[in-house]
């Protein structure tokens, strides 16, 4: 499962980075356009929208697996181990239910903009609010799967093989 995760990474992070490349061209192109050409295009401003929006809810899904988002980590830290991933289990927990909630909402939202269209890019407006259903789904998926092995190191003792157990009392520097 972690092999999956990290290819799912690997597949938000070359997304986001085709995302920041095309963001950079159509911005540059837009500029010179209307600044040079005096001929500004009506579209690339709300391709431009709608690329933020995609790599700010992606990047917030790679955030959440690298454990980059704001968290209070000295004290939890600080506390013994088992009531350290308890906590985390808990929190996690907390997490998993709110993505749950956006992910509802989020195909609400979604069913809602089915029939209007973006006049400058002629596409669906849910592909604006599609990112936020997404992004929480990918986030949801990592969630689950750290609640269970939080779970899973809480309940089953893993033992260091043998021959591990012997070479760390051999160590020399």
């Amino acid at each position: 499962m972690r092999k999956f995760f990290k290819n799912m990474e690997k597949i938000e992070n070359i997304f986001t980075i085709i995302c920041l490349s095309t963001l950079i061209v159509i911005v540059f192109m837009q500029t010179v356009l209307r600044y040079i050409f005096n001929s500004p295009l009506i579209w690339p401003e709300r391709l431009a929208t709608l690329i933020v929006i995609w790599m700010i809810y992606i990047g917030a899904s790679i955030a959440l697996k690298r454990e980059s988002h704001i968290s209070i980590k000295f004290f939890v830290k600080s506390l013994p181990s088992k009531v350290s991933r308890f906590i985390k289990i808990l929190v996690n927990s907390s997490i998993a239910v709110f993505l749950f909630i956006v992910i509802w909402y989020g195909i609400f939202l979604q069913q809602s903009q089915l029939k209007y269209y973006d006049a400058a890019l002629n596409i669906p407006r849910s592909i604006f609010s599609l990112p936020i259903i997404i992004s929480a789904f990918l986030m949801l998926l990592f969630i689950i799967f750290s609640v269970y092995s939080e779970i899973k190191m809480i309940f089953i003792k893993e033992e260091l093989p043998i021959k591990n157990k012997q070479n760390m009392g051999n160590k020399h520097h």
